[in-house]
């Protein structure tokens, strides 16, 4: 197959998944290089947990829900717009407006865009 010059190029970087542990209750991320690493513990407030099979990156313990959902969904806007492939699970994301309030999911994105450009 060969590459027509008028096709987009994407240069889509390791992809990375965060999602809840179904077991522990975990909010978890798999996948990414150090880059990601470090884009999850600025922006999310990930820990790197490295394991025996593959490591991974865990938010705290003792976070309350709504802030562990609003690092979920600060992690996975940053790392796409580094460039990164991310699947954040639905019931993460703290931009989806379950009653349909697009205004507050606009109003969030607005800060955290101010918090990415001050990063």
């Amino acid at each position: 197959m060969t590459r027509r010059d008028d096709e987009s190029t994407f240069f889509a970087l390791d992809y990375v998944t965060i999602t809840r542990d179904p077991r522990t209750q975990l909010v978890v991320a798999i996948g990414g290089d150090p880059r990601a690493a470090g884009i999850l513990q600025t922006a999310g407030g990930f820990h790197s947990a490295p394991s025996a099979g593959r490591d991974y990156h865990r938010l705290p313990h003792h976070m309350p829900v709504e802030h562990q959902r609003h690092g979920a969904t600060a992690a996975a806007h940053a790392l796409l717009l580094a460039g990164y492939s991310v699947h954040l699970d639905p019931s993460l994301n703290t931009l989806a407006a379950p009653d349909g309030d697009r205004q507050a999911a606009r109003r969030y994105l607005d800060r955290l865009a101010e918090r990415a450009r001050a990063a």
